[in-house]
């Protein structure tokens, strides 16, 4: 078995479901992750349209031509072609040879007609791919030229006109650096005639979040008029950390209970009773502005794979040009609902979906995360800390004073080289921490079975400062 097979499936066994090709539950991905089915893949195939939806942040990040070149290497075919050809050298032209075809689209934005530069960009071109010619197919060498131009051309126009509203106040939030969402139905016809929903599991990624109302409501204190519940600061400063204190997170334990709190006192206030239940929740949701109910921060950048259901007007959708037609039907298949009339079948569509999901089980609570290479100069917190478990444990068992005896922390890593690092407090790059403690589990990373290189590194646990891995790591006794 090759290398690219070992770096792109996820070898796992499962159950033959007892309903096999009857079963109802097809279109429920919890439980297509559970079971095997005729004609279903186990392991999906990489989506063959990888386009991703991103923040108003991440398009400002495409103004410049080193994020454009990170982003096509990040594409999905193009890191197959890195993969196939595992070999630092051919990496590092494939990377040249991309930077120039991206400094090429951004020069045509800039000038016109022929200049110098175009010439010597032509001959870069000529020189890198004579280079890649013997090791790399020509098909390959194609897709590299194909992908980095539609990419490139497609950032720089995200870059002059980006989606979204974009207020004021969204940097200020930092807001902008996540995808906006509602929770629930969304009825704010000003932000447009598309309504895309994502798969639940979007929720347990660790950049994702959600308030009771928008934040631009915290910040303008709007929110305080409709949850008089809640104390106004008056300082914006304090508008801004009573917003991000707000913050919910589907990973952590009794966040629903949390949230059914809200909303019931919400709908009960906006009805003048306290007699509230799911109906008379989903008509509030209804009577209100779409910036007075959940409001949902996703990840900055999500793969197309975690679209659930696109819905268009059918005008829309023809007015389009024949081939984002096209590429729409591709990209999406059975999840693009055309329909006419509109805003009533999405909403029922929608409540009926909530109303589909309170009836399965709860999907298992955890996290799983792919980590960017940061040579572990970088740190990810996770959402709940080990003394929020135990509060929550004492919540949970109040007959248990004592507490648990023993805290367990389950957790798994793909080949192995990652850090876990258990803390006193939250590890802050740029300050003196005088009393930072730390207790680091370091798996090093497993030794490939395909070639014919050896690598070993060693595995430590220690109570040593983070920042000292590159040490730990080469020491021979630890």
């Amino acid at each position: 078995m090759d290398e690219i097979h070992f770096e792109t499936p996820i070898h796992i066994a499962r159950q033959l479901c007892p309903d096999s090709n009857k079963c109802s539950k097809r279109s429920q991905e919890d439980h297509l992750e559970s079971y095997s089915h005729p004609g279903i893949r186990d392991i999906r195939l990489l989506c063959s349209i990888p386009g991703h939806v991103m923040s108003r942040h991440y398009m400002n990040l495409l103004k410049k031509q080193e994020n454009v070149v990170r982003a096509v290497q990040q594409h999905s075919r193009v890191r197959l072609i890195f993969l196939k050809y595992n070999n630092p050298v051919v990496k590092e032209n494939v990377g040249k040879l991309i930077e120039i075809l991206v400094e090429i689209e951004f020069a045509k934005t800039n000038t016109r007609g022929k200049t110098s530069a175009d010439a010597d960009s032509e001959h870069k071109i000529s020189m890198m791919e004579k280079r890649l010619q013997s090791p790399i197919e020509g098909r390959d060498i194609e897709v590299i030229h194909e992908w980095t131009t539609k990419i490139a051309r497609a950032s720089i126009g995200l870059s002059i006109e980006k989606a979204g509203i974009g207020y004021s106040v969204d940097p200020i939030l930092e807001t902008d650096k996540h995808v906006f969402s509602i929770l629930g139905p969304h009825l704010g016809h000003y932000y447009g005639d598309i309504v895309i929903t994502f798969k639940q599991e979007i929720m347990f990624h660790p950049d994702a979040n959600f308030t009771i109302q928008a934040g631009t409501s915290f910040f303008s204190g709007n929110i305080y008029r409709h949850r008089q519940w809640t104390r106004d600061s008056g300082s914006e400063a304090k508008r801004t950390e009573h917003f991000h204190h707000s913050k919910l997170h589907c990973s952590v334990p009794r966040y629903e209970y949390a949230t059914t709190l809200e909303l019931v006192a919400s709908a009960g206030f906006e009805h003048q009773s306290m007699d509230v239940n799911l109906e008379t929740i989903l008509e509030n949701w209804i009577s209100v502005d779409s910036h007075q109910i959940l409001e949902g921060h996703l990840p900055q950048l999500i793969p197309l794979d975690y679209v659930d259901r696109v819905y268009i007007p059918k005008n829309t959708f023809e007015s389009l040009l024949p081939e984002a037609q096209q590429s729409a039907k591709g990209a999406f298949k059975d999840s693009l609902a055309l329909t006419y009339p509109y805003s009533k079948y999405v909403f029922e569509e929608l409540c009926e979906a909530i109303k589909q999901r309170m009836d399965r089980p709860h999907i298992s609570r955890g996290i799983v995360i792919t980590v960017g290479a940061s040579d572990f100069a970088e740190h990810i917190v996770l959402p709940i800390s080990i003394s929020q478990a135990q509060f929550l444990y004492y919540l949970d068992n109040p007959q248990s004073p004592d507490g648990p005896e023993f805290i367990y922390i389950y957790w798994q890593a793909m080949d192995g080289d990652l850090m876990l690092t258990l803390t006193n407090e939250k590890i802050e790059p740029g300050g003196e921490q005088f009393n930072l403690k730390c207790l680091i589990c370091y798996i090093a990373q497993k030794p490939s079975t395909v070639t014919e290189e050896f690598h070993e590194t060693f595995t430590y646990l220690n109570d040593d400062l983070p920042y000292q891995h590159d040490n730990n790591v080469n020491a021979v006794r630890l």
